[in-house]
């Protein structure tokens, strides 16, 4: 992740590990299928970025979904109740 959002996505990830017992099971389901869309994302534009590292268009699409990740992973928190 871009380096001013690794901590900040280390912590809001630990957050709603630490939930996860707590939460409704629907609403977890629906919480980890979002993350694995938003993650496979993440993945397949890092696979790119590897195999041509000069390309704006994949660096950036890269660093976006980094960013909607951090979104979608405060948005999660408020649910489990961290106030961050």
């Amino acid at each position: 992740p871009p380096p001013e959002l690794a901590r900040e996505l280390a912590t809001l990830e630990s957050v709603l590990a630490e939930a996860r017992s707590h939460l409704d099971p629907n609403t977890l389901r629906i919480l980890e299928k979002n993350l694995a869309v938003i993650q496979r994302a993440i993945d397949e534009s890092a696979s790119a970025l590897k195999v041509d590292p000069g390309n704006a268009f994949v660096r950036d699409h890269l660093e976006r979904a980094y960013r909607e990740k951090a979104d979608f992973l405060r948005e999660a928190t408020l649910i489990t109740g961290w106030e961050g």
